[in-house]
């Protein structure tokens, strides 16, 4: 594949993926300053990850499974058919799930008073109605994605998320319902979205050998699977948290979303940008050009991630007075969601590399390594869980989703294919250290200023020590620039370095 389309569409998805997060973000924060911390959210919470999982499994899996299936040419017939029974099988799942809402709504209601069950149960019923149009979204965005029309699929969340913030501001009497009819809404924007035929060009296949190794509808049924355990986590969470005080799912949900905006920009997006490139590769035989783009990803994602996680970790309290710290959302909720961000810091860094490495298995249909990496993360998940809510509380969920991440990178990494050169995790440890060092000097220079500093707004006390943490980071990374291996980076720091030469010869001219 040529480097400028790479490059441009791995531009394309990540400038998207930045409006979109930043647009969920904004969801949040006026999910939180209309709400904050209070039961209404609970409830929205604990109603929603039934059929949040299903839209989920659904959003994440199926590109992963047919991105491969419609670069194949010879299987088209398949995979069309295989895309018409799963639309189906979704209407029957709705249903079911309709019947069932008062057994779904018990399974993370367990905690909370018996009188608030039947309307968590409504709740799940108006959310079981987004699964028939999640599911023709995600179809419609594989195929979007396996064309490389990156700039559609990606402006779906941002409807997604307007659709929230449009009921929430003018329906917030609803209380939780307005949040559930927006996920069901939200959904179903994207949805037709995605089906707007904007552009028309002649597919991108290839004749695949590896397609008759594994059936199109088998190796859907296995990463759908697998999408499925992982998002058992967010399950188990929401049933141990409603044990916990009020408001401990509201705070596990607004750090998770602050802690997942890093890692949807420098982990989903990139590698969702390199899938295509990625299994055409290997699907051509080019294994040494598969490797290394891999190993350029996995760079890429690191000088996002790893400076993240760092600043993640030591400013927790902060960044939640910065970014959440309004209307409902008081000192009390600061304090509890910052704690929880700060273990969350620890989540990126395996939870990014895990999503880049996940991509070569994907794309050579690597069925075993992730059922295995997907049954050891969620063993350790539910073992570890009980454990640590009972001893750190609701930050102990977000402990045991790091213990789980670990296990799950750790499986895919020793089942790496023998080809794949396991040169690529040195030359990832290396990034890693040299900007772990430079976040670390960043964030110590920045705990220094405000120990020195003294200002009269709490929010301005945040601002200063993260401006000057961020400031020093940039600047030294620039200076590490040729030794982190990135070329776009080498060259972004020898521009610099010419550009200071050049106005240092002005001056003394």
């Amino acid at each position: 594949m040529p480097e400028p389309s790479l490059r441009r569409a791995g531009a394309i998805v990540l400038g998207l993926t930045i409006c979109a997060k930043l647009a969920g973000f904004i969801r949040e924060a006026v999910v939180a300053g209309t709400f904050g911390t209070t039961r209404t959210v609970d409830l929205y919470l604990a109603a929603v990850i039934v059929p949040a999982i299903v839209t989920n499994v659904l959003y994440q899996g199926l590109p992963n499974a047919f991105v491969p299936l419609f670069t194949s040419s010879h299987i088209a017939t398949k995979v069309r058919r295989l895309a018409i029974s799963l639309i189906v099988i979704s209407v029957g799942i709705a249903g079911l799930m309709w019947f069932l809402a008062p057994w779904a709504a018990s399974l993370t209601s367990g905690g909370f008073p018996d009188d608030l069950r039947p309307e968590i149960a409504a709740l799940v019923r108006i959310g079981s109605l987004a699964i028939l149009a999640a599911m023709i979204e995600a179809l419609a965005r594989s195929r979007l994605i396996a064309r490389k029309r990156f700039a559609q699929s990606g402006i779906g969340p941002l409807w997604s998320s307007l659709t929230i913030i449009l009921l929430v501001v003018f329906f917030a009497d609803a209380g939780a319902h307005v949040l559930m009819w927006g996920f069901v809404l939200g959904t179903a924007a994207m949805a037709l979205w995605n089906l707007l035929p904007f552009e028309r060009r002649p597919e991108d296949t290839v004749a695949v050998a590896m397609d008759d190794v594994t059936a199109p509808s088998s190796w859907v049924l296995v990463v759908l699977t697998v999408t499925t355990a992982g998002l058992l986590y967010g399950l188990i969470d929401r049933h141990l948290g409603s044990f916990l005080p009020e408001g401990s799912l509201a705070a596990l949900q607004y750090a998770n979303t602050v802690a997942s905006q890093p890692v949807a920009i420098c982990g989903v997006a990139l590698s969702m940008a390199v899938f295509p490139y990625l299994a055409q590769r290997i699907a051509s035989g080019d294994r040494n050009g598969a490797t290394a783009l891999l190993e350029r990803a996995g760079q890429w994602a690191l000088l996002g991630v790893v400076p993240s996680t760092v600043f993640t970790v030591f400013y927790g309290p902060e960044l939640m007075r910065i970014l959440l710290e309004r209307g409902q959302f008081g000192a009390e909720s600061r304090l509890l969601s910052g704690g929880v961000l700060a273990v969350y810091g620890l989540w990126m860094l395996p939870t990014v590399l895990g999503s880049v490495v996940a991509k070569l298995h994907y794309s050579t249909r690597g069925v075993r390594a992730l059922l295995w990496a997907t049954f050891v993360g969620l063993s350790l998940k539910a073992g570890v869980s009980i454990w640590f809510v009972g001893v750190f509380g609701i930050a102990g969920l977000a402990g045991s989703s790091v213990v789980a991440v670990v296990g799950y990178v750790f499986v895919l990494a020793i089942m790496l294919p023998g080809w794949c050169s396991h040169a690529i995790w040195r030359a990832w440890l290396k990034s890693t250290a040299v900007l772990g060092a430079i976040a670390l000097i960043g964030s110590l220079a920045g705990f220094a200023a405000r120990s020195i500093i003294t200002l009269p707004s709490g929010k301005l006390d945040a601002y200063v020590p993260l401006a000057i943490a961020v400031g020093i980071c940039g600047a030294l990374l620039l200076l590490a620039g040729p030794r982190l291996g990135v070329p776009e980076l080498r060259m972004l720091a020898s521009h610099a370095m010419a550009f200071l030469h050049s106005r240092g010869n002005r001056r003394t001219g």
